[in-house]
């Protein structure tokens, strides 16, 4: 990655939270408010990161590398309570992503201010662990069940525990990762015996090793996940 690279990824990203989270709506109805209040406003919802988030999943070490050798924010300035106890691998990724949100909150600070709302909407990347479909969405019905968690409308995870004895898990390295976490982030529809989810992307939270397309393929095969036809821009329809 060249420095030009990341400041256009800097920049499309920095455009994509403004379209996403509506800044040009938000100005017009809050013609006094700064950049400040717009940004709390979006991250209220997690707006902001759930876009850094997206555009930086399946980032590993070495690409890490690159981001913080184009970038201009000094390492030194991120929070290692935020890493403490990582592997140094997982270190580099934890302040590769804390200097791109920074350099992502400050490209759309300057083109807030001088009243570009953003024009450009990046595609969520997809790669071993997400499969991107914002800006367009794809819907998924989820059954209920104890394995399904409603995050708040935001999404559904479908969550199962390690099923090892405890005193198992204590002797195997990662023990303390779910043996299967898969988000299906978007927009809720809550019914009485499932859920229906406008998905911007789905994505795995298990270990280094997660691969979001056999995870899905479980969710599929045990709970009965499934995509299904709709409209599915705007809103969880069926």
């Amino acid at each position: 990655m060249t420095k030009d690279e990341y400041r256009k990824l800097v920049k499309e990203t920095a455009s994509t939270f403004l379209v996403d989270c509506e800044a040009a709506d938000w100005k017009k109805e809050n013609e006094e408010g700064d950049f400040s209040a717009f940004y709390d406003h979006a991250e209220y919802d997690g707006g902001f990161h759930s876009i850094i988030d997206c555009e930086f999943s399946g980032v590993d070490w070495q690409e890490a590398i690159k981001y913080l050798q184009c970038t201009e924010q000094n390492p030194d300035h991120v929070d290692s309570g935020l890493y403490e106890g990582c592997s140094w691998k997982k270190i580099l990724v934890v302040i590769a992503f804390e200097a791109f949100s920074w350099d992502v909150r400050e490209e759309a600070e300057r083109m807030f201010d001088r009243g570009d709302f953003g024009q450009v909407v990046k595609a969520f990347p997809t790669n071993q662990r997400q499969l991107g479909f914002y800006p367009d969405h794809k819907l998924y019905k989820i059954p209920k069940g104890p394995w399904a968690q409603n995050m708040c409308g935001d999404g559904v995870k479908i969550l199962i525990l390690s099923r090892q004895p405890i005193r198992q898990q204590l002797r195997i390295r990662g023990a303390n990762e779910p043996e299967l976490a898969v988000v299906f982030e978007g927009p809720v529809s809550e019914r009485p015996s499932s859920f229906v989810v406008a998905c911007r992307r789905i994505y795995t939270q298990g270990g280094d090793d997660a691969d979001i397309k056999k995870d899905l393929k479980r969710c599929e095969e045990e709970f009965g996940v499934r995509a299904t036809r709709g409209k599915a821009r705007g809103g969880a329809q069926a």
